[in-house]
């Protein structure tokens, strides 16, 4: 009966405030052995299904990330070498999702993963024998033009977002594109969200924010969708009944911006 009731009383995330420094916050968060263990477990799947060769990659969703789409469409004239650079993009699985949808040739791309330390070892150790990937633990300095700067389920953590806008443009991307971004029609807030031990701040955007701070840097919105998540293990609307209804987000959005 007590773990029912620990289970109805949960939430993913919990209070309103103005700032991190307001949020209460505690643990390793996705630094922790289990958010690794899970990535590693989830990679290995999608490593194993990518060798079946199948005619249409059964790994490659895109309702998780649209990133090996917009990769295809870049026009190719001119150019020896793609470069992306992954915010936040975990083990490479959307580096593992570009090779096995399109016709890129592996020695074509670079791809370079900026996160957390303890990701980045797993990751430098995962594709060892890989030279067109690598795993930083920061944006490495700002040489030739990047073509793609992807950013997927990351933008909430941080928290001078603004800043790290300035950041990517110096990279003079031709594109930069979020997915699952937690944006829409509501006001700009943090919140606190539970993962297992850890309580981790995180922004909940208006999405006229994210925009009028790309349209400074020159940057122009060209598509916007709708991202559908899973919670609890079940896919569905965001469970934020707690919250006032104001702040609450039905689904979060992907946003792909493209230089003026």
């Amino acid at each position: 009966m007590k773990k029912k009731k620990d289970e109805e009383n949960f939430h993913i995330w919990e209070g309103i405030y103005k700032s991190f420094k307001d949020a209460p916050a505690k643990g390793p968060g996705f630094s922790g052995h289990t958010w690794n263990k899970r990535s590693l477990e989830n990679m290995a799947l999608i490593l194993k299904t990518a060798k079946e060769k199948k005619i249409v990659p059964e790994f490659v969703i895109y309702r998780e990330n649209l990133l090996p789409i917009v990769t295809a469409l870049i026009p190719k004239q001119n150019k020896k070498v793609l470069r992306i650079i992954d915010f936040g993009g975990n083990l490479g699985k959307e580096y593992i999702s570009i090779l096995g949808s399109s016709n890129i040739k592996r020695e074509n791309i670079e791809y370079t993963v900026v996160e957390n330390k303890e990701v980045c070892k797993l990751g430098n150790k995962l594709f060892k024998n890989d030279k067109q990937i690598k795993f930083l633990s920061n944006l490495p300095k700002a040489p030739e033009q990047v073509d793609i700067i992807n950013i997927g389920s990351t933008l909430q953590y941080i928290e001078n977002w603004q800043s790290l806008f300035k950041e990517f443009v110096a990279f003079n991307p031709s594109y930069i594109m979020f997915t699952d971004l937690q944006a829409s029609n509501i006001p700009t807030y943090v919140t606190v969200q539970n993962y297992y031990d850890s309580k981790m701040p995180v922004w909940y955007f208006n999405i006229s924010d994210i925009i009028s701070e790309l349209k400074k840097e020159g940057f122009r919105l060209v598509h916007k969708s709708t991202f559908r998540g899973s919670f609890l293990g079940i896919e569905q609307d965001r469970p934020m009944q707690n919250l006032p209804k104001k702040f609450r987000l039905k689904n979060a959005c992907n946003l792909l911006f493209q230089k003026n």
